[in-house]
């Protein structure tokens, strides 16, 4: 600020209150501070001001004032002067709101501003958590109706039961959960073992007979996270994609496809060695499916026709001996356990020129956990070549 400017801004101070004192009235002058920060601002590195006079500093309100039950004589939304907080405290009954819950570490506690324009003091009350106020629902809310809990409040640490009869609270497409281990703090299904998952305070375990639906919340003012609804199995009918590893994903990790519950389905039209393998793009498996509910899951199969990367159609059977299993919710990838295998089918055998034998293996996990040569075949012509073995 230059000589010239700061002369003019107090003689023109001292001539209002001059004019006030002439005209003997009583009353005192309310001083724009944005605006002379704004003024003084203007073209110098810095201008630093502070407010203050025979009534204090200028209080401005405090952001966490919804925490707490103020008594007062003046309206606690507006500026107050410092010294006015002689008339203006806390409830001596019930000093926090009902959407906040006393700090263990702090008596609750109200006091004036230190500086200009700083808000007045507030400590002693925390904001309990609340419901999620998300408009398009996170993965783990998407599975639960919070309408009947929506002015629910939970003191962080807590956990709030919350009755899911029949599955109630659960959305369509989701059912009440059984035999998984939910992650407290995040709301998805985690894949933990019973034990490790009681063992395991971030963790809650639903048993076969479903619970209540929990409400948890672990930091002050955040949004709770319900847990005990799981998804119903994925659907095959809808999603074919989902299950089928094409041509394309075979360029890259089959492990990787396989840990996802991706299916690799190939065929050779004849049967010579030198033929490389085709992989099948539509599944012979035609499939009604009744019911997804893992604890209730009802899957029909039926035999159709493959169609292979070459365009040729081949005819499957064997749907009287063909199996369906469940999902498994409680997986440790969340996006294999939404799925569910089928099996059974095969090849058509022509009687009059073709003699055949189907087999099925399966492979323990000790099996599928080796590397290298001693690792099963992840496509037919390792299978073809340790046959000939």
């Amino acid at each position: 600020m230059d000589k010239n400017t700061g002369l003019y801004i107090v003689l023109g101070f001292l001539l209002l209150c001059i004019l006030l004192s002439l005209d003997k009235k009583e009353g005192f002058v309310t001083i724009n501070k944005n605006f002379f920060e704004a003024q003084c601002g203007e073209g110098h590195a810095s201008c630093n001001i502070s407010l203050s006079g025979a009534n204090g500093f200028v209080c401005s309100t405090n952001a966490d004032r919804g925490n707490y039950n103020i008594v007062s004589d003046v309206n606690m939304d507006e500026n107050i002067f410092s010294s006015r907080f002689g008339n203006i405290s806390l409830d001596a009954n019930t000093p926090c709101s009902e959407s906040a819950y006393p700090d263990p570490s702090s008596a609750p506690f109200i006091g004036p501003c230190t500086t200009s324009d700083g808000p007045f003091e507030l400590r002693g009350c925390l904001p309990m958590c609340s419901a999620p106020s998300r408009v398009d629902p996170s993965p783990q809310l998407a599975g639960y109706n919070l309408n009947s809990v929506t002015n629910t409040t939970i003191i962080p640490g807590d956990t709030v039961e919350i009755e899911n009869g029949n599955g109630s609270l659960c959305n369509p497409g989701y059912v009440a959960a059984r035999n998984v281990c939910f992650d407290k703090t995040s709301g998805h299904i985690n894949g933990l073992s019973q034990d490790r998952c009681n063992a395991d305070p971030n963790s809650e375990w639903y048993s076969a007979t479903s619970g209540p639906i929990y409400l948890n919340c672990s930091q002050p003012g955040g949004e709770f996270v319900p847990i005990g609804c799981e998804p119903y199995c994925q659907p095959r009918t809808q999603s074919p994609g989902d299950y089928l590893i094409n041509g394309t994903d075979l360029q890259g990790n089959l492990r990787s496809l396989y840990d996802l519950n991706k299916e690799l389905m190939q065929i050779t039209s004849n049967r010579p060695t030198n033929i490389e393998p085709n992989t099948i793009t539509t599944s012979p498996y035609s499939i009604t499916e009744t019911s997804l509910d893992p604890f209730n899951f009802s899957v029909t199969i039926n035999a159709g026709n493959a169609i292979d990367s070459a365009g040729i159609q081949t005819p499957f059977e064997g749907a009287e001996n063909a199996i369906s299993s469940p999902c498994n919710p409680n997986d440790e990838i969340e996006e294999r356990g939404k799925k569910y295998f089928v099996s059974g089918l095969f090849p058509s055998c022509s009687p009059e020129d073709e003699e055949c034998i189907n087999f099925s293996i399966t492979y323990t996990p000790e099996e599928y956990a080796r590397t290298g040569d001693t690792r099963p075949p992840f496509n037919l012509q390792e299978l073809k070549n340790k046959l000939n073995q």
